[in-house]
């Protein structure tokens, strides 16, 4: 994919994207990341190029992020979102050509771009459903749609696991709380787990301890405000 040029469309934020991070990963190319090491507080200050940090950054995702033009064609999709493309089958046949979505989303990125319109429109599969939200850009005068897609679990195996970690519990608690996080209940979880639900409501009453939460309601609203991180490639 080639790189873009996002500008300015009415209040909408300016972009300079440059898609190495996402070019290198396509052919399977992945360089280790520099290692950052402290300087001295004296030290003069030289500011980075942005744009290559940033899309380093986008890469780390875990919410797929994407830009369409008015035909379906796709200029842009970082890592998450080009395997959410592959998982539903709307990957092009070739690059350049259009991507075969839904007729309702074909509708949606007409209206993004010619109309300027924010939308938001359902993805196929899940339950509950996942959603896209569009959002008009422009490049180089082309009108674009930015796409940001949702996640299908409350919180991601890699921000649950930092989660976890983070408020030292042990392994048992940890796979309790993924259960927690895909809807299940106590007994569901005994039984999976093969142990009593005494067993499971002891662990959930440590984690909430651990977490300062007083209700497993408010330990998952914490989940669902986790920063959302991409597995390590």
């Amino acid at each position: 994919m080639h790189s873009l040029t996002f500008t300015e469309r009415s209040s909408a934020p300016s972009f300079d994207w440059t898609s190495t991070a996402a070019a290198g990963s396509a052919h399977g190319e992945h360089k280790p990341a520099p290692v950052a090491r402290p300087t001295s507080p004296s030290a003069p200050f030289a500011p980075l190029d942005a744009m290559p940090l940033v899309m380093a950054g986008v890469e780390c995702l875990g919410h797929g992020l994407a830009v369409f033009d008015a035909n379906a064609r796709l200029h842009y999709a970082n890592g998450a979102a080009q395997a959410l493309l592959r998982q539903l089958g709307w990957e092009a046949a070739e690059p350049g050509a259009p991507c075969p979505l839904p007729a309702r989303w074909l509708e949606a990125l007409v209206k993004v771009c010619s109309k300027g319109r924010r939308e938001l429109a359902a993805l196929p599969r899940g339950e509950p459903r996942g959603h896209a939200a569009m959002v008009p850009i422009h490049s180089d005068g082309q009108p674009l749609a930015f796409v940001i897609f949702s996640r299908e679990e409350l919180c991601g195996a890699v921000e649950l696991e930092l989660f976890a970690l983070r408020h030292g519990m042990t392994l048992a608690e940890g796979e309790v709380l993924r259960q927690l996080c895909h809807g299940m209940a106590a007994a569901a979880i005994a039984r999976s787990r093969q142990v009593s639900v005494s067993t499971v409501l002891s662990q959930i009453s440590a984690i909430r301890q651990k977490t300062a939460c007083r209700t497993v309601r408010q330990l998952l609203h914490a989940l669902s405000r986790m920063p959302q991180l991409r597995a390590a490639a």
